[in-house]
């Protein structure tokens, strides 16, 4: 026989499932577009992994509601403030609210948004390929094909899509290890907590919750995949032998339990032909791991409308897509936020103490908009701005806005 005949033979082996729009990936970002999407449109959801994933927590802005009342009954609580700590409990607060997701109950209301409309979600369904057939793009996911006049990327950066297209540049990774712990005491809220003295130092998060627990996850940036050094361990301290460990009950088994590695960088491009990558790697925070949340908040809806536009008129060219979609974040916030990314990938806890001294300088309000992606070169470089950061010994924020607004 051929091998053009081997060929054909395998490949109509599977039919073709045919819907509107394909997502990949039953993440946050894959469900929030679908639940959208799902209103006018055939959708369906492909998930490699055996059941929706759930495995982060997202504290947010209060933007990021107010965008979307619909959603405001999904908030576990609002903290109202939370502390950036150095080794030497040099401190400094950030003012609220910050909304905290029930992100149980968060993905349960998305799935059955979806659900009840025009959409279904299929777990266990690993994409590995596409072609073109025609107008439309055939994609493989486990033993299905499904073909679809638009595709969503919303696989990150483990997207094979994004890989294997070299299109995104890498700046470095978070390493995280944490848990959803139990406490004996209340605790205040601790957004970034460098609690040990360290030449490249790993900082611990704890948000408690509404229902008395917490989630705590130390977090450490790196700058490649060899440095992930002793997280576990760190963690464990942190938990059982730490002066924070009076909090923590010892012996209570983990809701849930956090782990992985993101990792932080930019697309060249958000676009192929009848494909848009959005999420984790379409939009980056990297200011922290769990605000990346509020970007995808207060944009996925225009992202819904803006593809949805480019679904009835035609318009799937990847030049066309890349116009259509709104972006998550201006180019200013993009290249200060991936600027002091950088930078921590060299900071000593001494670095960082001088940081969080600086951070303490900063008028409440522009502090806030750092923190989510929302800042603009005069707001950072106004009076306020000027004179929070003359204040500072090593003006390290001022040098990386300086940067950013003036990009080599």
């Amino acid at each position: 026989m051929s091998q053009m005949g081997i060929m054909g033979d395998y490949l109509s082996v599977a039919g073709v499932v045919d819907r509107d729009i394909v997502i990949l990936g039953a993440g946050i970002a894959g469900l929030l577009l679908a639940s959208e999407f799902s209103r006018r449109y055939s959708v369906v959801v492909l998930e490699k992994e055996p059941r929706i994933p759930n495995r982060k927590y997202w504290v947010t802005s209060k933007k990021s509601v107010d965008q979307n009342p619909e959603l405001a009954h999904l908030v576990d609580s609002e903290l109202p403030y939370m502390d950036i700590t150095a080794y030497d409990l040099t401190f400094c607060r950030a003012h609220g609210p910050f909304p905290m997701w029930d992100s149980d109950r968060l993905l349960a209301h998305l799935v059955d948004s979806v659900k009840s409309s025009r959409g279904e979600i299929v777990t266990g369904a690993r994409f590995y390929s596409y072609y073109t057939d025609g107008e439309r793009l055939v994609i493989h996911a486990g033993p299905q094909r499904y073909r679809a006049t638009l595709v969503v990327d919303c696989m990150g950066f483990s997207s094979p899509i994004v890989a294997a297209k070299n299109i995104y540049r890498i700046a470095g990774y978070y390493f995280l290890t944490g848990a959803r712990v139990s406490l004996k005491e209340p605790i205040e809220p601790i957004a970034f907590y460098n609690l040990s003295l360290d030449r490249h130092p790993r900082y611990l998060e704890v948000f408690p919750t509404r229902s008395g627990d917490a989630h705590a996850t130390i977090i450490m940036p790196a700058s490649n995949l060899q440095t992930n050094r002793g997280l576990q361990s760190e963690f464990n301290f942190a938990m059982h032998q730490s002066h924070l460990s009076r909090y923590f009950e010892p012996r209570a088994k983990p809701r849930q339990v956090y782990g992985g590695i993101v990792p932080v960088g930019s697309l060249s491009r958000r676009s192929l032909n009848n494909l848009f990558i959005f999420g984790e790697a379409g939009q980056v925070n990297p200011a922290a791991t769990a605000t990346g949340f509020t970007r995808m908040l207060c944009i996925y809806k225009s992202t819904a409308h803006a593809l949805a536009e480019c679904l009835e008129t035609g318009r799937l060219s990847a030049r066309e897509l890349e116009r259509a979609a709104p972006k998550s974040m201006t180019a200013f916030n993009r290249r200060i936020q991936l600027s002091t990314f950088r930078a921590m990938q060299n900071w000593t806890s001494d670095g960082f103490r001088e940081l969080v001294r600086e951070l303490a300088t900063v008028p409440k309000d522009l502090l806030r908009d750092m923190l989510f992606g929302e800042l603009s070169p005069k707001r950072l470089l106004s009076v306020a701005g000027i004179i929070s950061a003359a204040k500072s010994r090593d003006h390290i924020l001022l040098r990386h806005a300086l940067r950013a607004a003036i990009p080599i």
